[in-house]
């Protein structure tokens, strides 16, 4: 491995973006099956997720954010990017039941994360060596603002950033065709 090389100044960004995740779409983890990328991003899925593999879970707020955090190993370079991402779910009236199972269902095993940001972009979080929902809270609220649902905590140890996972135009539309039908 060589030493760091910065090929090009960077100007500071006009406009960043509008910040957060808007929703999350889960699909099963297989290690057999990783998405790979290219200079501009992922630019295929189909081969990895067929159509109705990706469940799209709205989240509540705006304010859920993806934080991930690389370290690298003063022995061998090696670098390691651990990621947290808070998903808050509310309960509608009459769905106690069926909110509840779908989300005990993402206690039972790794996923990958697709994970819809406000700015319009979509990235796989976990694709690489899955995500796992690591706590659970359920919260009736105490007052008519409070959150009645649930917040599923998603913890990710992947080689890169999620960004690097950017879904491109091909893949947009793979993800789309994957995305399972609202019921």
């Amino acid at each position: 491995m060589g030493c760091t090389s910065i090929s090009k100044s960077r100007k500071l960004a006009c406009n960043s973006g509008m910040g957060g995740v808007k929703a999350v779409g889960v699909a099963p983890y297989d290690s057999l099956k990783r998405l790979s990328v290219s200079g501009s991003g992922v630019t295929a899925l189909a081969t990895v997720y067929s159509g109705s593999t990706i469940a799209r879970l709205e989240l509540k707020n705006t304010t859920v954010n993806y934080l991930e955090t690389a370290t690298a190993g003063g022995d061998n370079r090696s670098v390691s990017v651990v990621g947290d991402i808070p998903c808050v779910f509310n309960v509608a009236t009459g769905t106690d039941l069926e909110t509840a199972n779908l989300i005990k269902e993402l206690l039972k095993g790794e996923v990958v994360l697709f994970i819809e940001k406000n700015d319009g972009t979509i990235v796989a979080a976990g694709s690489q060596l899955g995500a796992q929902a690591i706590t659970i809270t359920d919260q009736t609220g105490g007052a008519i603002a409070d959150l009645n649902g649930f917040t599923v905590t998603f913890h990710t140890e992947e080689p890169d950033f999620s960004r690097n996972y950017l879904l491109t135009s091909a893949a947009l539309v793979d993800y789309a065709t994957a995305i399972k039908p609202y019921v």
